[in-house]
């Protein structure tokens, strides 16, 4: 607490009020859920945007299922969300906060005992198929244990896909440094409206957790937007 103290004094002396005032009100450690947030994202509303889904699941394999697929292009959407916005591309310290100039990504992979998150990096550069191949190995690699330590350490986000069990929406916790953790559920399909008229539509729903010293509500509110727009429309993952 003390070094939270003589963070906030610095910042005061250097005019920085609001950070002075964030550091004297915050704990040492980060909140495990500062802001919940939930987008339903329309999948699959135009032809291209099916194929994609079908190009991500054979990276898997044959035989992999499309909820999968679906956190896989979650990963690629979520860090052209970050790429535009990029405020919410931070990590919280107790000196200063830290401005990513890549979004690198990590995927919570369950292996006996617990979850470890690989790191896809620089992951807003790279095509679809190329994360789908990048985590097919670091996820094989996982569960036999023999990542390296730079493998799974550090990043700036995350995403943890539950989807596959037919779970609809969760929390995820917040792994540090992270300032964010986008949490996807199933796809389904649900009626909705349009044109005046009820229709069946493929259905999403992401929830986005931030750490509120980095990310606040106006600014997790302005990455799931980005989130929404890219995933709606991935006409950009098709390479």
């Amino acid at each position: 607490m003390d070094s939270l103290i003589s963070a906030a004094a610095r910042a005061l002396a250097a005019g920085d009020a609001l950070a002075a005032l964030q550091r004297v009100a915050l704990r040492e450690d980060p909140p495990a859920l500062a802001l919940r947030g939930i987008a339903m994202a329309q999948l699959g509303e135009h032809e291209r945007a099916r194929a994609l889904l079908r190009r991500a699941a054979r990276g898997f394999g044959a035989h992999e299922p499309v909820a999968r697929a679906r956190c896989k292009v979650a990963e690629a959407e979520v860090a052209l969300a970050l790429r535009d916005v990029p405020a919410a591309n931070v990590s919280w310290t107790e000196t200063a906060m830290l401005q990513h100039r890549h979004a690198d990504v990590g995927v919570a992979v369950s292996i006996p005992g617990g979850l470890i998150t690989p790191i896809v990096r620089r992951a807003e550069e790279k095509t679809l198929s190329a994360i789908s191949n990048e985590m097919k190995d670091l996820g094989a690699r996982a569960r036999n244990r023999k990542l390296k330590p730079e493998e799974y350490q550090g990043g700036t986000t995350a995403v943890s896909n539950l989807g596959m069990f037919g779970i609809k929406d969760f929390s995820a916790v917040i792994n540090p440094p992270h300032a964010t953790i986008l949490a996807v559920g199933a796809g389904e399909e649900r009626a909705v409206v349009k044109k005046g008229q009820i229709v069946a539509a493929t259905i999403m729903s992401v929830t986005l957790s931030t750490d509120h010293r980095a990310v606040d509500g106006a600014l997790g509110a302005e990455l799931l937007q980005a989130f929404k727009r890219h995933i709606e429309n991935p006409l950009g993952m098709l390479v």
